[in-house]
């Protein structure tokens, strides 16, 4: 996988995981906590083997989740900021069988609370969602782009949430091209 915005080297045995999102490392880690708090450090050693370097300071933090965040954003919260690094990451994302689905920016907050665009691996920065949806408000909501011989296509989905939720969800998709000679 390509570096993330920290450029912290992702864990491998944990990089499955932590690439599924925020949501499913949390549940994880947090399993393996329970059995930590019964049994010690003997926990530690069997479940996370050779990364217990990287997680063992956060099991004994009085603020486990934040430090565990922490540690997920570091290694596995990619955001792109350009077309380019949106299209390296999908291409990654692909080659290592990586769930692609729909993107938000990094930022985005709903009314409950939930940080949709945070909680993803793949994101965009504010900057690039702001570009793309202008970018397709001009053309039907969608566009392609072209990148060393490949088409993507980017389009977006108006929210279904209620009007006050402004951000609308970024699709990108491959599109097969064939050359003529």
């Amino acid at each position: 996988m390509v570096d993330n915005s920290n450029k912290m080297p992702p864990d491998p045995q944990f990089e499955k995981l932590g690439l599924k999102g925020w949501r499913c490392f949390r549940e994880t880690l947090l399993a393996i906590k329970k059995h930590y708090n019964l049994y010690g450090d003997i926990v530690l050693e069997k479940q996370l083997g050779e990364s217990i370097d990287i997680y063992k300071d956060a099991f004994k933090s009085a603020n486990f989740e934040d430090a565990i965040r922490k540690i997920w954003e570091e290694r596995y919260h990619y955001i792109a900021g350009t077309l380019a690094e949106l299209i390296s990451l999908y291409e990654k994302a692909f080659e290592e069988g990586i769930e692609w689905d729909y993107l938000l920016p990094e930022s985005t907050s709903y009314k409950d609370g939930e940080t949709r665009g945070n909680d993803k691996t793949f994101s965009l920065s504010k900057k690039l969602y702001v570009d793309i949806v202008s970018i397709a408000y001009e053309n039907d909501k969608k566009f392609i782009v072209v990148k060393d011989n490949n088409a993507y296509e980017l389009s977006f989905i108006d929210n279904p949430r209620n009007s006050s939720d402004t951000f609308n969800k970024i699709n990108m998709k491959k599109i097969n091209v064939i050359a003529v000679e």
